[in-house]
Parts: structure tokens; sequence; C-alpha cells
């Protein structure tokens, strides 16, 4: 969701990181301070109370601010930015793959569209710049896709939101034309075969380009089309058991559905008269952005996504499992999310959260995740670990409060610094080293990811006792930060104490 423009004042409020990447430069390390502070306190106090303890107990939130926000003031948001909540409201209401056929449950990349060179992960650089001419007048972009469970039937499609239904035609007819000229999709003789794919209320019928892969013993189907204002990018591969005829009762579907979807719903009304709102989409609809952990402006790295308002669909779209995911947020009632540098979902009801998140933690350990004791002790927060490819291990952990549960997770490279120095591997450790956003070890990173769910449980806290919240301009992280170097000068100077007494001891026996 990385935007190039150049930040206007309303990014104040922004100034977060991904949910991969958890602090910057300032870390500072836990220590045993704040559990001796309250080694006075009694036991049962926190097993009585275990949120309101948050308030009572001072946790190490490192940089990580921790006050609840104002809420967000959209006239602050210039229209050269408003694509951003306007994707963010697009992505709402574009299908998943997983509510049209079932088996298409595991994720194949998600994100908002801010410019044509974000397809290109998915559909490829040649399909991608040939949006490249038209990106003055997007409006909103989404594309998502996935797969079933031996990646043979897949599917990913884009929905653009450009200023007229003519600017829409022309930018269709570039994004077909790309496809017909991929070198995959031309016949021995040069030619491209091409299939209708029939739908309404669209006056008349997309074109599949299509492809046989006889090696790998299925079809592919590319689809670019335009409705009213709007592009529609399909790229699908039959599964082993579908036919044909399958695929494109499956896309007629998809289009059918998704242009119902872009009728319904609301978008701003470009100067061309197209859409029916007078302003943007709200940044934060739900008033949950004010919850969700933020970095101070010094901290944040220039290639930290925009934070994103979410309903039950987008967050689905954004999870590996998309069955699993969805049957969960049904279940603890989640209709709204907001994801920035951790991920806050409000349920039902608290009893709601606290299953939600005890049901989400089970479906991780049953996929290979191993958990492990968090530094803090924060209350209702459990974590795990997994190690995953290119020599990285991920860390991720759940928490509840109240009727909100919140994920977060972060990630450590166990290869040493300067190992194959002639490789890419370490060319990306010098970088993630001179940014200091990459924890470098284990320790670092369990310890930045545990100030963050601190800070998290905080502004929890703070919301109850300040309800009309702190503007986001006075908040700073220079008291916890400074509390957090307190306490690892404390330990420094005790630890020093410590050497000195070990040291004089050692010289009394010697002199023994």
């Amino acid at each position: 969701m990385a935007i190039t423009r150049k930040a206007g004042n309303w990014q104040q409020y922004l100034k977060v990181s991904c949910a991969t990447v958890m602090a910057g430069a300032l870390m500072v390390s836990c220590s045993g301070a704040d559990k001796d502070a309250s080694a006075g306190e009694e036991k049962d106090g926190k097993a009585k109370n275990a949120a309101s303890s948050t308030a009572e107990k001072k946790w190490d939130t490192g940089i990580y601010v921790t006050k609840y926000r104002t809420p967000f003031d959209d006239s602050t948001v210039p229209p050269s930015d408003a694509i951003v909540p306007e994707s963010n409201q697009l992505a709402k209401n574009v299908l998943l793959p997983y509510e049209l056929d079932p088996e298409l449950r595991t994720n194949r990349g998600s994100s908002t569209v801010l410019h044509s060179g974000r397809l290109s992960l998915t559909f490829g650089p040649t399909v991608a710049k040939a949006g490249d001419p038209f990106d003055d007048k997007l409006q909103s972009g989404y594309y998502t896709g996935a797969n079933d469970d031996n990646e043979s039937h897949q599917a990913s499609w884009a929905v653009l939101r450009y200023d007229s239904a003519e600017t829409a035609k022309e930018a269709a007819a570039a994004y077909g034309k790309a496809y017909s000229e991929l070198p995959d999709f031309l016949d021995d003789d040069g030619s491209v075969t091409f299939t209708p794919v029939n739908y309404q209320p669209l006056s008349a019928p997309a074109t599949a380009v299509k492809a046989n892969y006889t090696s790998l013993n299925s079809e592919e189907f590319n689809v670019a089309t335009s409705f009213n204002e709007y592009v529609l990018l399909s790229t699908s591969k039959l599964g082993d058991s579908n036919s044909v005829e399958d695929e494109q009762k499956f896309l007629s579907e998809f289009f059918t559905k998704q242009t119902a979807l872009l009728t319904a719903m609301p978008a701003h009304k470009t100067e061309a008269g197209f859409g029916t709102n007078d302003g943007y989409a709200p940044y934060d609809p739900d008033g949950l952005f004010r919850y969700v952990v933020k970095l101070p402006e010094e901290y944040r790295d220039d290639y930290m996504p925009f934070p994103a308002s979410m309903n039950a669909r987008a967050l689905t779209g954004i999870w590996m499992e998309q069955d699993l995911m969805s049957a969960a947020l049904k279940a603890a009632g989640v209709e709204t999310a907001f994801v920035a540098a951790d991920t806050l979902m409000k349920a039902r009801n608290p009893e709601a959260a606290a299953s939600l998140a005890s049901t989400l933690l089970s479906y991780d350990t049953e996929d290979g995740w191993e958990e492990y004791v968090e530094p803090q002790d924060l209350p209702n927060t459990r974590c795990l670990s997994r190690d995953e490819a290119m020599s990285t291990v991920k860390l991720q952990c759940y928490t509840h409060y109240d009727d909100f549960v919140v994920y977060g997770s972060t990630s450590y490279s166990t290869k040493e610094r300067g190992e194959d120095a002639n490789s890419a591997d370490a060319n990306a450790d010098e970088n993630a080293e001179k940014s200091s956003v990459q924890p470098k070890d284990e320790n670092e990173a369990k310890t930045r990811l545990s100030q963050m769910f601190a800070a998290q449980l905080m502004i929890f806290e703070d919301a109850k006792k300040n309800p009309e919240g702190t503007p986001p301009e006075t908040q700073s992280a220079e008291e916890t930060e400074d509390a957090g170097k307190s306490k690892d000068s404390e330990k420094k100077s005790e630890d020093t104490s410590k050497s000195e007494d070990a040291t004089k001891r050692e010289e009394e026996s010697e002199d023994k």
C-alpha cells in the first residue's frame, strides 16, 4: 500500500509501521524494572482484572506512542491523497475468489492499487505497464487472488476506478492489448485465441485471451473489460478437474456479481460526473484508527504503508487461510477492523473476542507455530514463532481486551551479518542494518513485539481514562523512550556494580 506522493499535514495521523516491521531505530531493551516495581502488588489483583492492571503496571513500550487519539479529521486529506481511503473503501467491495469457489482458500496476494505498477506482482510487468498512461486519472484500485490446496485452480482479479467511462474503456483496451501480446498466449502461427465471457449488466461481453499449457495440463484465461468508470482485470488457471466451460461459468459469475457490488458502492463524484458522493470515503469510518499502535513521526520509515480500514471481507483477503479466517470472523461477529502497525478487530462482545483470539492461535499451532513466553507477561497475550524460508524466523502475538482482538508480527534473520557478502541476502542485511527497521536477532524481535503489544494495552486503558483522546500532534514517545533509557541505565549500573563486586571478590580470593 505504499504511495510515492509527498506527505501532507494530514499524514501526522498516519505515521505507523506495517504489520511485519515493528519498530524504528531506538529500540530499548526489556528489563525486570517493571516487575520489580510491582513486586508488592497483590497477585490476586491481576487475576481479578488483568485488563485494568495495565494502568497500575508500567510496561516497557519502547518508542511506541501509548495515547488514545482524537477522531481522524478527514478535512486534512488533500484530493491528491484521497486515493488511499477510496481504495480502502473499494477493497471492502471486491469479491474474494473464495466467495465463488470455496476450494480457492489460500491467499495469492491482495493489495490496494495506488498506481498501475502495483499490478506487476500478480499480472506481470507487461500488463502493469499498460496502465501507466492512465495513472493520473486513477481514482482507486484493489486486487486479490487465491488458489486451491495444490495450486491447480487459481484466480486473481483487480478492480480499478477511473475518472470516466471513456478513460476506463481506453485503459481496458490497453490492458487487453498487453494480454494479447504476451508470448505465452501466442499460438504457433502467432495468432491468439479469444473466448467470450458472457455476463450482465454489461452492454457487451468481455473477451478472454485464452492460452493452452499442455505441459502443465491446464488452461489459462485473462480478461480485461470495463464497466462504467471501472476496469476489471482477471487472470485464472483451470483446475485439474475443471473444464473450459466450468471456467467460463466461474468468470461470468464473478463479473456479474462484482458489477452489482460496484453499482451499489458509494464513491466520490469525479469531475466527469461519475460517482454518488460529493466527498471522499472517510479514512476511519468506525473509529478504530484511534486505538491502533502508532510510531512517532521521527521514527517512521519512508516506505511504511498507509493504514487501512477494513470489513470482514477485506480482512479475510489478506489472511493466508481464507476459509478459516472467514469462519472465525463470522463466529465472533467481526464486521470492522483496522490494519496498521498491528491489526485491530472488533468482536461482538468480550467473550467473542477471547474466543476469536484463542481460535486464531489454535489455527497457527496446528500449522506448525510454536508458542513462546511473552517477555513481559502481558495479560491475555500469547505469542508464537516459526522458521520460514530464507533463514527467516517470524514472530506473532495475539491479545484481547474487552471486545477487541489484536494481532501483530515481526521477523528476524538467523543469518550472520556479512555472511555470503556477495549475495542479495547480504545486501538486504546491510540495508536493514542501515535503516535499523528490521530486528537484528531473536531477543530484539521479541522485545519490539512485546513493546508494541504493551503500548496497545496502554492505549486501550487510556481510552477509558481520556475518551476525548489526545491530538496526534501532541503525542510523543519521549516519555516512554526516556523511561526505557532510564531502565536501561539502571540495568547497566546494576551490571557494573555486580561486575565490580565480582572483581573485588576475585582480588580478595587471590590475596588469601
